[in-house]
């Protein structure tokens, strides 16, 4: 995974979408966060379809747009579930952006929401792979699309 300083900005035309999104998204998180976390979502999901990672700044905006919007839980069940998630990407089952990406998620839900949205994900992720006969997907895509049916945006 890249970090914020590392990733290269490129030329091509996602790229440049992507980069005019995030600066919409920083000049309305104040007045508007929900457009924040439509267009945080929009950018992980295609930079995970495309690059197969998740870059810092989507998260960011993700995770401080739900700050604006929402009152964000920190209780013991967040740093089990995060030393849980560290543990699958540790092993290979994940990678580190989705562990970051449920990281920020967990702050918004409570732990049975939380199981929902993995519970939707990975069903999401198992039935795509069964369809294109693929092995590998990228798990963001499906984890905001959990998100997205248990939030009910």
């Amino acid at each position: 995974m890249t970090t914020l300083i590392t990733n290269p900005i490129l030329t091509s035309r996602l790229n440049k979408l992507n980069s005019i999104l995030r600066i919409i998204a920083v000049l309305t998180l104040i007045d508007e966060p929900l457009i924040t976390l439509y267009i945080s979502i929009f950018n992980i999901t295609l930079t995970d379809l495309k690059d197969y990672d998740i870059y810092y700044i989507d998260l960011a905006g993700l995770f401080i747009s739900l700050n604006y919007r929402y009152d964000l839980k920190f209780e013991l069940s967040f740093l089990l579930v995060i030393l849980l998630l560290f543990y699958f990407a540790y092993k290979g089952f994940m990678g580190y952006g989705d562990l970051y990406l449920l990281g920020s998620l967990k702050a918004y839900f409570d732990l049975y929401a939380f199981i929902d949205i993995i519970f939707i994900a990975s069903l999401s992720a198992l039935i795509a792979a069964l369809l294109l006969k693929k092995k590998i997907l990228p798990f963001g895509p499906f984890i905001l699309w959990g998100f997205l049916l248990k939030a009910g945006l």
